[in-house]
């Protein structure tokens, strides 16, 4: 059965910063170097990631996350929205590099909303960060940011998806994946969309190096749509189960100028 899709190449979303994950060499052993070049590098039978995700200090980073899932333990990593304001307004304009926040571990608007609604912590915020553990698709969408969080990126930083019981090579898991993506992109519109482990049973990469299902459909979108790349309106589902996304290398959605007639066009597919 045809349908018809619509690319608009005048119509510029979010600017895309990459994809990536996740490697904490405390808790389960580094990347090898072979391991780190099929996570990064671009060329076939490779991952395309952009953005790596540690625990680490006295380094150079891109951005800071003031507390990881602040919402999730109250005796691990509990954090009130007052304290995060509080954090945010006195002490985050301090910090010498970008600032995550809040990092809720399920995507929950009440502790973000009030940090877009405090003029002082949003002043000092660079980066909304959020998970999607158990988020229905329903909420992915965030009024209130677009808004009111103009001049601010909105960054998904930490999912497994759809859990972490099953094998990465299992269908139709790996094709939920990309629809997951798809989502995070096209409903919530974040312009970074980040993995758990890069290298674990039920992530894109298999503990073995080798690219997972599930990594094969993270590298459908990191492998061609790259940072920089701008997304722009399409037909985002046309029939069912058939979910389309287009992108286009332009600089900048803002700039006026025409855009190029190349695209990236990204579809993931439920069979």
């Amino acid at each position: 059965m045809a349908a018809n899709v619509i690319v608009d190449p005048a119509a510029g979303r979010q600017t895309i910063r990459g994809f990536g994950g996740m490697n904490h060499t405390l808790w389960i052993n580094d990347l090898t170097p072979a391991q780190r070049d099929t996570a990064f590098g671009n060329g076939e039978g490779q991952l395309g990631f952009t953005v790596l995700r540690i625990p680490v200090h006295w380094v150079n980073l891109y951005a800071i996350s003031v507390q990881n899932e602040p919402d999730y333990a109250r005796d691990w990593t509990w954090w009130t929205p007052g304290e995060m304001i509080r954090f945010l307004r006195e002490n985050a304009g301090s910090i010498g590099t970008k600032v995550i926040a809040p990092e809720s571990f399920q995507y929950v608007k009440g502790f973000s909303d009030p940090i877009l609604n405090d003029s002082g912590a949003l002043a000092n915020l660079d980066i909304l960060g959020a998970h999607l553990y158990g988020t229905p698709y329903q909420n992915f969408p965030y009024p209130l940011f677009k808004e009111k969080g103009r001049g601010k990126e909105l960054w998904m930083t930490e999912v497994y998806y759809p859990n972490s019981s099953d094998s990465a090579d299992l269908w139709p898991q790996a094709l939920d994946v990309g629809e997951h993506i798809h989502r995070a992109l096209v409903d919530a519109e974040f312009q970074a969309y980040v993995w758990w482990y890069i290298r674990r049973s039920y992530g894109p990469m298999r503990e073995d190096g080798r690219i997972s299902k599930r990594g094969a459909a993270i590298a459908h979108f990191s492998r061609f749509v790259r940072p920089g790349y701008v997304r722009i309106d399409v037909t985002p589902n046309p029939q069912s189960n058939l979910y389309v996304s287009a992108y286009t290398a332009s600089a900048s959605r803002n700039s006026g100028s025409d855009w190029p007639p190349h695209t990236a066009r990204s579809c993931a597919c439920n069979a």
